[in-house]
């Protein structure tokens, strides 16, 4: 029996996804590919999200003072 055609083109892109991703993963080898995701991944550490928050109230007054309130609810 055939396969459906949606079937067969998410094995197609099945098969490109795990392509590009092994390639994305090849990629690890660069020392600068490492270092760029490594802040990536720094970034949601809660430093720069603490920052936005103390910020908030400072640049934007009673507003951000909210926004900084909603974000910390």
């Amino acid at each position: 029996m055939a396969q459906p055609k949606s079937l067969l083109s998410f094995n197609r892109a099945d098969v490109l996804e795990q392509a590009i991703c092994l390639k994305l993963n090849r990629m690890g080898v660069y020392p600068w590919v490492r270092m760029f995701f490594r802040t990536i991944s720094r970034l949601g550490d809660g430093v720069l999200w603490y920052t936005i928050i103390l910020a908030l109230p400072i640049v934007y007054g009673s507003a951000g003072l909210r926004a900084a309130g909603h974000i910390l609810v």
